[in-house]
This record gives C-alpha cells, sequence and structure tokens, in this order.
C-alpha cells in the first residue's frame, strides 16, 4: 500500500478500501480466499452434509467445517473471533485401490495441507493460533474417499492502516 500523504483522497480512499475489504469478508470468506489462493478447490459445509457435497465436488477438493467461536481477542479496540477449524484435504480413490495406493493419495493430501498451513503465515486475513494435529482420514462415505484432516484455531487478522 503506497500512501502519499500530499494526497490526501488517495490516502482516504486507500484506508477506506482496506477497511472496506476486510468488513465484507466473513471468516469463512477468508478461509475460502485462504485456500483458493495456495490454488485448491474449496468446499465449506457442516460435517453432516459432507456425502451431498462430495458427490458434485471436483478432485482433489478441500473440504472444511468451521466448528465453533472458541474465544475472542481485544485488539485496539476490536473483537477478533477466535475460531476452530477442520479442513479436509481429500481424493477420490479408486474403486479398485489397495492399501499402497491410498497411501500414496493421502501423502499427497498431507503435503497439500503443509502448503496451506505455511501460507499462513503470509495471509492477509488469517493468523494461525494454534495447529491441533492432523490426522489420516479413510472414506467412510459415499464414495470411496480419502484425505488428510487438520485442525486448527484461526483468528482474523487485524487491520492494520
Amino acid at each position: 500500500l503506497n500512501l502519499n500523504p500530499r494526497n490526501p483522497v488517495r490516502v482516504l480512499g486507500s484506508i477506506q478500501s482496506m477497511l472496506h475489504h476486510h468488513e465484507i469478508m466473513t471468516i469463512v470468506q477468508k478461509i475460502e480466499k485462504a485456500i483458493t489462493d495456495c490454488g485448491f478447490s474449496v468446499y465449506y459445509q457442516n460435517y453432516y452434509d459432507i456425502n451431498r457435497i462430495i458427490d458434485f465436488a471436483n478432485f482433489p477438493a478441500t473440504l472444511f467445517f468451521l466448528l465453533r467461536a472458541f474465544e475472542s481477542e481485544n485488539i485496539g479496540g476490536i473483537r477478533y473471533d477466535i475460531h476452530d477449524v477442520q479442513i479436509m484435504f481429500a481424493e477420490r480413490l479408486p474403486l479398485d485401490f489397495t492399501g499402497q495406493e491410498a497411501e500414496t493419495i493421502i501423502d499427497g493430501c498431507k503435503k497439500r495441507a503443509d502448503v496451506f498451513v505455511d501460507s499462513l503465515a503470509l495471509s492477509a486475513d488469517l493468523v494461525l493460533v494454534q495447529h491441533m494435529g492432523g490426522e489420516r482420514i479413510y472414506g467412510d462415505y459415499d464414495i470411496n474417499l480419502c484425505g488428510y484432516l487438520v485442525q486448527l484455531r484461526l483468528r482474523e487478522r487485524e487491520i492494520k492502516c
């Protein structure tokens, strides 16, 4: 952001643009943006609707579930909620898959999860508060699916002018 103090109209417009960007995006939209910025397709829904989502998803896919607001922080007089989020990096399995094929696919999903978690350090919208671990997922869904699930605690990044 290049703020030229000699042009107050531009400075005001730039600040308003930054504030507008942060005000109109929900936490869900910010998470979706962070995932798509990594080049991954993303689907948001609650856990119980996952079978409906995966029927129409383009794989490899990233599915995430906003679990709850864990707590909030007051930074500069503005309250920022901290959310627990589960993000599953998933891929379809062939119908006649072997255990080794599943492990190879899950390893690829874990690499995508690592790319995403690492990208949060550069995110303009989100702060990684805590990485609570990950686990290999073997599908118990309507389609053969496996992947890697991470559970994160995220907070919206404070607005800096």
